[in-house]
């Protein structure tokens, strides 16, 4: 006798909300924040699991507002390409648009509401996090469909503000602080060029002036290749001012990854490998003797 499928709709309901946040994408992001949150000199002797776990869930909060509201207000283009209608409940009918919108903004105000409880340092910070994801998706602004502007913001709202909101959170931002937050812009900048390659023919069909489709196709190519030897250069300065003995490797990195862009292209198992390396790189910077500043390397002992 077949088993009896009981339907739990309030359980559906909270599948397609988890759907709709998109968790699984969330990797990188995370790691930034979370860099900049256990970059203080003084984490590992005055911060508690505890304030680990607070932090990382006012992320989350603000992680899955972002991705909620893009798939809100990408669900029309999203619907013209299957594999990007899995991943969006509101391109499939799941979830009404208005209630993607509702969903999003509870995330929004419940991160908030906890920052502001738990690190007002960084309550600014987080507060323009919020305004530049929606801004980067919603209208009237909708800076995704801005050509340069949808990697400036994207460089800002998904990296260098997540790590410093970090900072902020746990301790104070120094010139250290200040030129990784700008190599993870450029970082950041490379993930966003990467993703709309990606999604270069949904796209165009719906529309949607990113900075790809404005560019085209090809020359999106040489630019991700310019970004990505500028990316691994840049690491290799801020190398010599954070942290010298890893300067080698970087400039090892740098000269292997242009050689290898040059001759193979940019086939995901290359990019792969680029975004392991890099966050090889940034934990060795992590890594460097605690409590020593930037201006200190090269000083008296």
């Amino acid at each position: 006798m077949p088993s009896k499928i009981v339907s739990n709709p309030f359980a559906s309901r909270l599948i397609f909300y988890y759907r709709n946040s998109r968790i699984l994408e969330w990797r990188a992001y995370i790691g930034m924040a979370m860099l900049g949150f256990i970059s203080s000199p003084t984490f590992l002797t005055t911060l508690m699991p505890l304030e680990v776990f607070k932090f990382m869930l006012t992320i989350a909060f603000y992680l899955a507002f972002s991705f909620s509201i893009n798939n809100s207000f990408d669900a029309g283009s999203d619907a013209l390409q299957k594999e990007k209608a899995e991943k969006n409940p509101v391109a499939t009918g799941r979830i009404g648009f208005k209630e993607g919108v509702v969903f999003s903004t509870c995330l929004a105000a419940t991160g908030l509401l906890l920052t502001h409880c738990w690190f007002k340092s960084c309550f600014s910070i987080y507060l323009l996090l919020v305004a530049l994801s929606l801004a980067y998706s919603a209208p009237p602004f909708r800076l995704k469909s801005v050509p340069l502007i949808d990697l400036a913001s994207h460089g800002l709202f998904f990296g260098t503000l997540l790590y410093l909101c970090g900072v902020s959170a746990s301790g104070s931002t120094t010139f250290q602080t200040i030129l990784i937050g700008a190599s993870i812009f450029i970082y950041s900048v490379v993930l966003e060029i990467r993703n709309h390659l990606n999604d270069f023919q949904v796209d165009l069909s719906s529309g949607t002036r990113t900075t790809v489709c404005w560019l085209g196709y090809e020359k999106s190519l040489t630019l991700l290749k310019v970004f990505l030897i500028f990316h691994w250069l840049f690491l290799s300065a801020i190398s010599v001012f954070i942290h010298p003995h890893i300067v080698i490797l970087n400039l090892f990195f740098t000269v292997s990854f242009a050689l290898a862009a040059l001759r193979q292209g940019l086939s995901d198992r290359y990019l792969r490998f680029a975004d392991i390396c890099t966050c090889i790189i940034y934990v060795l910077i992590l890594l460097k003797e605690p409590g020593m500043t930037v201006f200190q390397f090269g000083g008296n002992s």
